[in-house]
């Protein structure tokens, strides 16, 4: 081996070495944003559970002012306005958020696993 062709093979190397080093340096980065998001995932998966007994336990609540709104024109006009409120559109919409966040999240943590199987 000449020479001269040294210097090139060190700059070589040092090019590799600078590649293994920044794929660690992403495979960290994204090891740390799995966890972060995983637990995030974890948080909103307890929230969507805690809506949902939140407002289960609330329309329950609701169904004994059906029992007595026969009797009020008060009562009839909260439960339908409850009834609404825990059953409508607005409830919907955020039980679809949910799934929807639930969703995002699982695909960005299946993006990270790839990526990470990639650099190892």
């Amino acid at each position: 081996m000449s020479v001269s062709i040294v210097p090139a093979l060190q700059s070589k190397r040092q090019d590799y070495v600078n590649k293994k080093n920044n794929a660690r340096n992403q495979i960290t980065r994204c090891e740390r944003a799995y966890e972060s998001l995983s637990n995030f995932k974890t948080t909103v998966s307890q929230a969507q559970e805690d809506f949902h007994a939140i407002n289960s336990n609330k329309s329950s609540i609701l169904s004994e002012v059906a029992n007595v709104k026969q009797n009020s024109i008060t009562a009839q006009r909260y439960y339908s306005e409850m009834h609404n409120i825990f059953s409508g559109i607005g409830s919907k919409i955020i039980g679809v958020v949910y799934s929807v966040l639930i969703g995002s999240i699982s695909a960005k943590l299946r993006s990270y696993a790839t990526l990470n199987r990639k650099f190892l």
